[in-house]
């Protein structure tokens, strides 16, 4: 499983240097997460020229930073490097036909880079985003993960909530509900940081009828999960070697508790140690150990 980290930078306030180049790379994220969300849309012949054009644009985003920007902040022209070849990558992929493979390399890379951006763009860049969304043909499970992709995460919490309302009536109805209820906990752990809403959430879901007997098993264990969580007594912020002790102690927690290496019964350990990691990263993001505990997400 690959937790994506926030990058260091994704705090800083923007500069008038790479708006402009980066405003771009911006527009063409947002375009693209309307044919992510939808396997259909993404895969339609019709569609592959626009999303050529913005995989070129977000190749691009290297050169948006300044020389200068880049040799004052050597973890950001990491990051940035590392993105190019990712993006690289996916787009050659696409190129060959690999759409599949594409497209779950950009979900990955829209998280990544949605953290950074959503913090230093303009408010018209949501207004024209959510005036494209309403009028889209977009089942409420797109609207979710697309309102989540762009940190709207309250609104994605609600819609997900929504979908979870209602029992599955087929089998690509299971997979959208089992996808709701695990992305529903990813923000309500590592974005709220909330244990109540967690619980909410999973006991909501447990009092429906007729559900898979895998998620069911997953309510459960969560459930055992938050009650621990919710018991644990309240502590102060924590940063520094304190976050990355607490970290590794949920890990170690979940790991042990694993019958094997995707089992995602013990995802509210590991959904909370990365935001233990990520309060380390963002406190020391270029510390000598910052690479260890990148890794370690």
């Amino acid at each position: 499983r690959r937790v994506l980290f926030r990058s260091h930078f994704s705090q800083a306030k923007e500069r008038p240097e790479a708006t402009g180049r980066m405003r771009e790379v911006f527009n063409s994220l947002m375009n693209l997460q309307t044919y992510i969300v939808s396997e259909e849309r993404f895969r339609d012949p019709k569609n592959r020229s626009v999303i050529e054009k913005d995989l070129k644009t977000l190749n691009q985003v290297k050169h948006a930073f300044p020389k200068k920007m880049l040799d004052e902040e050597p973890g950001l022209a990491a990051i940035a490097k590392l993105y190019s070849e990712y993006i690289s990558d996916t787009h050659l992929q696409f190129s060959k036909g690999n759409v599949d493979y594409a497209r779950n390399r950009l979900r990955t890379v829209s998280a990544f880079c949605l953290n950074c951006h959503t913090r230093v763009t303009t408010e018209k860049s949501f207004v024209d985003f959510q005036n494209r969304l309403e009028k889209g043909d977009f089942s409420l499970f797109e609207k979710a993960e697309m309102a989540a992709a762009t940190r709207q995460f309250d609104k994605a919490i609600s819609q997900y909530r929504e979908l979870l309302s209602v029992p599955p009536k087929n089998e690509w109805g299971v997979i959208q509900y089992s996808r709701a209820l695990r992305h529903a906990i990813n923000v309500a752990v590592r974005v709220k940081k909330d244990p109540d809403l967690s619980q909410e959430i999973l006991d909501q879901v447990s009092k429906m009828k007729d559900l898979p007997e895998f998620v069911q098993d997953y309510v459960v264990q969560w459930k055992k999960e938050v009650a621990v969580w919710k018991s644990e007594k309240k502590e102060e912020e924590v940063k520094g070697a304190k976050a990355i002790a607490k970290a590794r102690t949920l890990i170690e927690k979940a790991t042990s508790a694993q019958a094997f290496p995707a089992d995602e019964n013990s995802d509210i350990s590991l959904l909370r140690a990365t935001h233990y990691l990520h309060e380390a990263l963002d406190e020391k993001p270029n510390s000598d150990r910052s690479e260890e505990h990148t890794s370690e997400l």
